[in-house]
């Protein structure tokens, strides 16, 4: 872009704005306190388990911290060499050779929360049982206050009411 071009602030497919395109930070912890290396491997990296290293901490636990696209990515540590699940990953899936692997889901949606709040992305499912849980919790707790609930527009979205 140039200031002495006006037209080069026109969006055009090459600068146009993607959340496709934008990489966010994810960190990866990985709890092997025995361990003497670990790294990373993923579908990410072409599954090359020396291109993210991870780096000890002082709690004995690794970290490595691995800009991604948002969606699906499948990925395991390498523990001293040998293939290991994250336990505390999103999901297990299967790759090309159907072993288990690791899953983790990244959101195009900003990481950080709104001021004076957050914001949950949950599927329709687990939305209703947290609202159920949410006005049991109200009911329980003498029911006057308000809480607010964000619906993002949709209209199937569950109302929550106090009363």
């Amino acid at each position: 872009m140039s200031l002495s071009n006006p037209d080069s602030y026109l969006l055009t497919p090459r600068n146009r704005y993607s959340a496709k395109k934008m990489a966010k930070p994810v960190n990866f912890l990985c709890v092997a306190p025995s361990a003497h290396q670990v790294t990373l491997a993923g579908d990410f990296n072409d599954w090359d388990a020396a291109a993210c290293p991870m780096k000890r901490q002082p709690d004995g636990n690794w970290l490595v911290q691995v800009h991604l696209n948002h969606g699906h990515h499948h990925y395991l540590f390498f523990v001293d060499g040998k293939p290991t699940l994250d336990p505390r990953a999103q999901g297990n899936a299967r790759n090309e050779q159907n072993e288990k692997v690791s899953l983790i889901a990244v959101s195009k949606f900003s990481a950080s929360p709104p001021p004076g709040g957050f914001t949950l992305f949950v599927g329709r499912r687990l939305r209703n049982h947290m609202l159920h849980a949410i006005g049991l919790l109200v009911h329980h707790c003498g029911g006057g206050g308000q809480i607010p609930l964000q619906t993002h527009g949709r209209s199937d979205a569950p109302q929550l009411s106090s009363n």
